[in-house]
């Protein structure tokens, strides 16, 4: 039966679309945001050589205008970012339609019968169950008795 591949096959190209337009998105952004502070800066620049005479005077505003530049820019820059909890969840999603299309074609004995989905809760516990495993064996490795 080809469905499950199809419908694996779908959902993978739907999350590389929506990966791809959210990336492209962040690229034009930050390039317009580049340009806004760049004509901002030429604009100040213009301003403060007709208002400054003293080289020292007009150096430093403009090093002062350069750094609220780059914190803005930061700033700006910043709220493309995606939080840890999205992340997560992206791959979850991944991991889950992987796991779903895979099991029509798999055989009972394939890994992907055994790998149960997830959703961000469980995954959160299966991380705290892991911790406080590895934490166990570490304080076993370091016990040097």
């Amino acid at each position: 039966n080809i469905e499950p591949s199809i419908r694996c096959n779908q959902q993978l190209l739907v999350q590389r679309f929506e990966e791809d337009s959210y990336t492209i998105a962040q690229t034009n952004a930050t390039t317009h945001v580049q340009k806004q502070l760049l004509d901002s800066a030429k604009q100040y620049f213009v301003k403060e050589t007709r208002i400054k005479t003293d080289i020292n005077e007009l150096e430093n505003a403009l090093n002062k205008r350069h750094n609220e530049l780059v914190e803005e820019f930061q700033q700006r820059l910043d709220s493309f970012k995606k939080s840890q909890n999205d992340v997560t969840q992206t791959i979850l999603n991944n991991y889950n339609h992987l796991i779903e299309g895979r099991r029509g074609t798999a055989l009972k004995t394939d890994i992907y019968n055994r790998c149960p989905t997830l959703d961000i809760n469980k995954y959160h516990s299966y991380c705290n169950d892991l911790n406080i495993l590895f934490n166990y064996i570490r304080a076993y490795l370091s016990n040097p008795g």
